[in-house]
């Protein structure tokens, strides 16, 4: 994502695939769950608006 490194945070995204899949210190449910509803939606409009511009 180097063409819009502000846009997306990729960084925090493979941190949470890495806590998820490896179950460092177990995993905080409510956090998973307010990255669903919070976080994911602003991430997928962003996806959109990048896609668009091509």
């Amino acid at each position: 994502m180097q063409l819009y490194p502000n846009t997306i945070q990729c960084k925090n995204m493979a941190g949470m695939r890495d806590r998820l899949i490896h179950d460092y210190m177990g995993v905080n449910y409510s956090v998973v769950w307010d990255v669903v509803k919070n976080k994911i939606p602003d991430v997928q409009n962003q996806v959109h608006i990048i896609l668009s511009k091509k």
